[in-house]
């Protein structure tokens, strides 16, 4: 009898130094102000809400695995971040678009994993998508599917910002603005602000480093001290994985 593989969800989740893509893009498009309230539904460890927090936005977020005591509350607008393409059930997953959808007041954007970052390795076919080595689900979209299915399970026409991504929209005015923006200055309000926990999580990786391989800090420090230039960050978090 065989028996069903055992997912781990928990294991897709990122930790970042910089803002995810659909962050980026908010900030970068002027549709997230700290005049609006963020959340972020399935927001993993967390890096994108306290990196706004600490700039001064006011963004919130929930996910079952990191965050499951927070409660999902409704906000102007809410991430649907690399979320569907982790669910391996396909009523669950379309369960957590309507549930996100619900939440938001203006805006919601939908993001998932293009069929161009699949592995050309590694992948067992498992239901609609892939099992990974690292015991994870993956569902790759193919370019417009996301739009068609966004689409036909909220009932509205979804915008692509992205090949990866889609904006659904409850305010008509704030998409009237999006796309005027879009088309008269190339989409971008300002530069995306810089992570502010960009610089202490380096840090931290270097002490760490420093502490935990002092023979391989004593190689890199005379690296340096040759060619006048740091080491690949790469180098220095490795032995992390």
């Amino acid at each position: 009898m065989s028996c069903e593989p055992t997912i781990d969800r928990a294991k897709t989740a990122l930790s970042r130094n910089n803002f995810s893509r659909p962050v980026q893009h908010l900030l970068e498009s002027g549709l997230l102000t700290k005049k609006r309230s963020f959340f972020d539904y399935g927001c993993g460890r967390g890096d994108d809400i306290a990196g706004l927090a600490e700039l001064g936005f006011h963004a919130s977020g929930w996910d079952p695995a990191y965050h499951a005591n927070r409660e999902r509350v409704p906000a102007t607008i809410v991430n649907l971040g690399f979320v569907l393409n982790v669910i391996e059930d396909p009523a669950e997953r379309s369960l957590a678009l309507r549930r996100a959808w619900e939440l938001t007041e203006e805006a919601l954007i939908v993001s998932v994993i293009s069929i161009w970052e699949r592995p050309k390795q590694g992948l067992e076919q498992f239901a609609d998508g892939h099992l990974t080595q690292r015991g994870t689900f993956q569902r790759y979209y193919e370019p417009g599917e996301l739009k068609g299915y966004v689409d036909e399970l909220l009932g509205v026409d979804a915008l692509p910002c992205s090949p990866t991504s889609v904006l659904c929209f409850k305010d008509a005015d704030l998409e009237q603005e999006y796309l005027a923006r879009a088309e008269g200055g190339g989409g971008l309000a300002i530069p995306p602000p810089s992570h502010p926990l960009r610089k202490s999580r380096l840090s931290q990786c270097i002490e760490s480093f420093r502490s935990d391989h002092p023979d391989e800090w004593d190689k890199l420090a005379g690296i340096v001290t040759d060619h006048a230039a740091p080491p690949p960050l790469a180098v220095l978090t490795a032995h992390e994985e």
